[in-house]
């Protein structure tokens, strides 16, 4: 290899890792408008003073499960069931409305989140979809909270 061409690998090399730097520092779009929100969404669940509820949720990602009947008592996820087969359990990790608030928090501080939107119930503060992109390729979620109800 002569000087010229090692010169040109060094400086393509160098290109590459500013750019990998670069984009792993980056502010994806509307990251203060996602914290404001989230921080007015847990005002509002907290408010709320909701312990025990259910919903459906459905995840679409690389590994993610099929859509689940959700009940939460006394902020513990005490069941998670696949809708088209109520006999097939599934995990209950992250489903609490406040762990779902925690996962948010991780990735607005993420340096490899490029992407975020969440919406939240307007009345009651819990997370009602959520689409999460990295500059990880293939990597992305997407989360849909159904049919949630308040348990007594």
């Amino acid at each position: 290899m002569n000087q010229r061409n090692f010169s040109f690998i060094v400086k393509a090399a160098s290109l590459a890792l500013l750019l990998a730097c670069t984009c792993a520092n980056a502010d994806f779009a509307g990251k203060a408008d996602v914290s404001s929100r989230l921080k007015t969404a847990e005002a509002r669940w907290n408010h709320s003073k909701i312990k025990s509820y259910s919903f459906i949720i459905e995840r679409s990602c690389m590994l993610c499960e099929q859509p689940a009947r959700v009940v939460i008592k006394n902020n513990k996820c005490v069941s998670a069931v696949a809708v088209a087969d109520p006999k097939r359990t599934l995990s209950c990790a992250g489903l609490t409305v406040q762990e779902m608030f925690q996962e948010i928090h991780r990735r607005v501080d993420n340096p490899t989140t490029s992407v975020l939107e969440v919406t939240f119930d307007n009345k009651l503060g819990y997370l009602s979809s959520r689409f999460m992109k990295t500059n990880i390729p293939h990597e992305t979620e997407r989360d849909q909270i159904k049919e949630f109800r308040k348990l007594d």
